[in-house]
């Protein structure tokens, strides 16, 4: 397995490869994971999953999900929104995020995303315009 490390915003550095594999491996009996997206394989290189057997041995549970299947079901959006808040809060889970501040970062940004770059969510934050 080729590691690849990268700078989180916190300034810690994962490997972008076990940035997804590396959880697999401590899952718990009946865990659950989630996976939404893969804008970092739209340029072409992809990254394998590895220890994706342990899903079965430890009958975890991995489910993918995307924009259009929570639009078309807008009350489960909302309850898992409110949840997610709650659990970010709480500290029960962390995230990573990139941030860029105003329209006039747009083209870094996509160009930061596509590069791979960015590690967690890519944000472009631009004022609230009444």
């Amino acid at each position: 397995m080729k590691e690849r490390q990268v700078p989180t915003r916190s300034g810690r550095t994962i490997c972008q490869v076990c940035h997804i594999s590396c959880p697999l491996v401590i899952v718990d009996q009946g865990g659950k994971t989630s996976v939404y997206g893969a804008i970092s394989a739209y340029g072409g290189e992809t990254v394998p999953l590895y220890n994706y057997l342990n899903l079965l041995a430890r009958q975890a549970r991995w489910q993918t999900f995307s924009y259009h299947e929570m639009a078309e079901n807008a009350g489960r959006c909302s309850q898992a929104t409110e949840n997610l808040a709650a659990w970010i809060s709480s500290g029960t889970i962390r995230h990573d995020e990139h941030i860029f501040v105003g329209l006039g970062n747009f083209v870094p940004a996509l160009r930061a995303i596509y590069d791979g770059r960015t590690v967690g969510k890519t944000v472009l934050s631009v004022p609230h315009l009444s």
